[in-house]
């Protein structure tokens, strides 16, 4: 059976509680308390970070399921920063985070970003692997991350 895929960005408040499901969600799976990123705030805050305040969230449906999902939000006028990149599952392997992120880096181009930042942890191996693929270059800290593992990346746009 073919998969259908369809990437949405965010504009509704349906699709921002799907985003927010799909935040929720990758925070469980992560199994870490990120806490130290504000992580009330961001969901007190979500469809403004996400939306109108110079970020973006897309999710992704296969065959019109939910299967993942990732968004950006503003760190500065020219910097903004990938956050919480997520492929539920039964979906992992088929290229869903490669294209997610695409998406997410053609739609801050479009918003007119230089660069886009992100932080991911040693553990999250095929995660680094597509951040490495995709061209992301390790940076020095741009915040605090209390993970010993943190690696700080960014990508020219």
């Amino acid at each position: 059976m073919k998969k259908e895929v369809v990437i949405r960005r965010c504009e509704t408040k349906e699709d921002f509680e799907i985003a927010k499901a799909i935040t929720h969600d990758y925070m469980i799976w992560l199994g870490m308390d990120l806490g130290f990123q504000n992580t009330d705030k961001e969901f007190a805050v979500f469809n403004r970070m996400y939306g109108e305040a110079g970020g973006a969230y897309i999710y992704a449906l296969i065959n019109g399921e939910i299967a993942g999902g990732a968004g950006f939000r503003k760190l500065s006028n020219d910097i903004c920063e990938m956050k919480r990149l997520y492929v539920y599952e039964d979906y992992r392997g088929c290229g869903l985070a490669f294209r997610l992120c695409h998406e997410l880096i053609s739609i801050s181009k479009s918003l007119l970003y230089r660069k886009m930042r992100l932080d991911t942890i040693s553990r999250l191996v095929k995660a680094n692997s597509l951040y490495d693929k995709i061209g992301f270059r390790d940076i020095p800290k741009y915040y605090d991350n209390p993970d010993p593992t943190v690696r700080y990346m960014e990508i020219d746009i």
